[in-house]
């Protein structure tokens, strides 16, 4: 997802769209909503009020697309409570099934004998999934070493 889908996006999926999440952040609704509609060339979405928004809604795609963008992990989900057995197990699972869409889209693009820059941007995406997986597990492992 490109950063003005995932503005756009994350404004209108918001419980109330601009209409609640606008005076949450200290914009206008209809202000808002310019700021994140593609077409709009008059509004722009600034960088503080991208954090602003994130932080509310909890909505992290616009940075997950700024990441993705620039080659690096989406965010980490932050850890801040007691991590069991089985959520450690069921994080593993997730960084294997990662590795699954990773192997699979890397199938896909050799199918044809040939890769194409295409190809390789989509399995950059998939590696970075995959990495992101990888440093939960290890933080969620951290957490449990130190606990």
């Amino acid at each position: 997802m490109n950063i003005t889908d995932a503005a756009f996006a994350t404004v209108h999926d918001y419980p109330g769209g601009s209409e609640s999440l606008g005076p949450r952040v200290g914009l206008d609704p209809a202000v808002l909503r310019n700021k994140v509609n593609p077409k709009n060339t008059t509004h722009h979405l600034r960088l503080d009020e991208s954090v602003r928004i994130q932080g509310v809604s909890g909505d992290h795609r616009m940075c997950r697309a700024m990441n993705e963008a620039l080659g690096y992990l989406p965010p980490i989900p932050r850890i801040d409570v007691a991590v069991s057995d089985a959520a450690l197990l069921e994080t593993y699972t997730r960084l294997m099934s990662e590795l699954g869409d990773f192997s699979g889209k890397f199938h896909q693009a050799l199918a044809d004998g040939k890769l194409t820059s295409r190809e390789i941007d989509g399995l950059q995406s998939e590696m970075l999934e995959f990495f992101a997986a990888g440093e939960e597990l290890l933080n969620r492992a951290r957490q449990i070493a130190e606990g």
